[in-house]
């Protein structure tokens, strides 16, 4: 009888499982009467032979025997055939599934620099106001995640430019990196906002000299302005993402990512939505680019990740699942509709959900469902939640209906997946009750686990 992975909890000593695990550099064989325990051991570094250089990536099979010594005997057999024929075997007992999740502790990770944006100015509904996306914003979630005890702080390192340009143009990298001293040398005052655009009936395969133009060229609304300090903040914001991704990559615990500013809106070479760098699309390809086959990014803001969504349209190895308001009503509104299913090779790739402003919980938590079936029906090695707790009643800017009490649920029900699971921070401007929501859904986290 094929074994299924994530039905194997902590069997009792009456049974020994000889079991085959894919790590980095590699094939492992090995006999447990525990697997459960044993997963956990070798996802946190404590396996045998196992560093956070050459961490197990996924499941081959597993075997049940009846005493250990007959599971030792067929491991003796199986360690002496090549790693082609340890891989039929496995097929033989058990699809390949992902390395179960590996407990119930949560890595944190944030900068201080992610401050060094502070917009002043906001164009909303036609007039100027201050910015919705604040610094505030993160320094209220930090002081809940540490009073609340989620989890270690970590500081992550700097990556450099590497991780981004897998994933943005390399002009809008360098349009990014330049544009507030371009601005500034220009003459002009206040915050680089963009006031043209290459609408259809203009040209926009040319890059334009002018900062001014260039702005527009690469801006998808006016809301998002451009002032002292965004590109370091930026940089900073994937610097935790890519903190975040690495460490559930060699440990397999759950990571969250206090990224800001958030990412989801920011395409191939464009801007906006509060977004820069896509924080979410370089963990991905950072998972990819360490072994995964496939990632899902499951993306819970109120507004669709159009530049998520745009990055990996035409690949099959990132499934995008957005939950979101309807696109008639609500912005970026010229993205997040259910037939946009991807192309070419992301054909079946791409699942948007568009719903209704007063969308009930209820709904919402049904419609997750529906998302987290097709996360496991691709068969993806990691999830990475683009967080966005503006879904929160109270927010300013958005139209559904959870309370502070209904995250702990999302959380909860995130862990569903099954899979090794990075949270990274997207939207959520409920300025005094971000906090709460933010460690609410960690805490459902962590309790669904355990």
């Amino acid at each position: 009888m094929t074994q299924s992975v994530n039905s194997v909890t902590a069997p009792g000593r009456d049974r020994w499982y000889l079991y085959l695990l894919e790590c980095q550099r590699g094939t492992y064989v090995g006999i447990t009467n525990n697997l459960a325990k044993r997963y956990r051991a070798h996802a946190s570094g404590k396996g045998a032979r196992f560093t956070r250089a050459n961490p197990p990536v996924a499941l081959l099979g597993a075997q049940p025997f009846p005493d250990r010594a007959s599971a030792s005997r067929a491991e003796y057999q199986l360690k002496r055939q090549s790693a082609q024929q340890k891989r039929a075997w496995a097929s033989a007992w058990a699809s390949p599934a992902p390395l179960p999740m590996a407990g119930d502790t949560m890595h944190i990770f944030y900068s201080d620099k992610t401050r060094l944006r502070q917009a002043r100015t906001e164009l909303h509904d036609g007039v100027l106001v201050a910015p919705f996306e604040c610094p505030e914003r993160v320094d209220l979630v930090l002081k809940q995640l540490q009073q609340a005890a989620v989890g270690e702080l970590f500081e992550p390192r700097a990556f450099g430019l590497e991780p981004v340009l897998a994933v943005h143009d390399a002009d809008y990298v360098n349009f990014l990196a330049d544009c507030w001293h371009e601005w500034v040398a220009a003459g002009h005052e206040g915050e680089a906002i963009p006031n043209i655009w290459p609408a259809r009936t203009l040209r926009d395969d040319r890059i334009p000299r002018v900062v001014s133009a260039k702005l527009g060229y690469y801006a998808l609304a006016a809301e998002t302005s451009i002032s002292e300090g965004t590109f370091e903040a930026a940089m900073a914001s994937k610097d935790v993402a890519l903190g975040a991704v690495e460490q559930t990559l060699a440990t397999g615990e759950p990571s969250f990512g206090l990224c800001r500013p958030p990412g989801h809106h920011a395409a191939f070479d464009q801007f906006g939505g509060y977004c820069f760098f896509n924080n979410a699309a370089i963990a991905a390809q950072r998972a990819l680019a360490s072994g995964k086959r496939r990632v899902a990014i499951l993306d819970v803001d109120f507004h669709h990740g159009n530049g998520t969504q745009q990055i990996f349209y035409e690949r099959d190895d990132v499934l995008f699942i957005s939950l979101h308001g309807d696109p008639e009503v609500t912005f970026p509104y010229y993205s997040g509709y259910a037939d946009e299913t991807g192309r070419g090779r992301g054909e079946g790739f791409n699942t948007n959900y568009p719903l209704p402003p007063g969308t009930t919980v209820d709904t919402w938590m049904a419609t997750l469902d529906n998302a987290l079936a097709r996360i496991k029906e691709a068969q993806c090695d990691m999830l990475i939640v683009s967080l966005g707790v503006d879904i929160f009643e109270g927010d300013p800017i958005s139209a559904f209906t959870f309370t502070s009490g209904d995250f702990s649920l999302l959380g909860q029900r995130l862990t569903q997946a099954g899979l090794p699971t990075v949270l990274l921070m997207e939207g959520g401007y409920a300025v005094d009750d971000i906090g709460i929501n933010v460690v609410n859904v960690l805490q459902g986290f962590k309790q669904g686990i355990s």
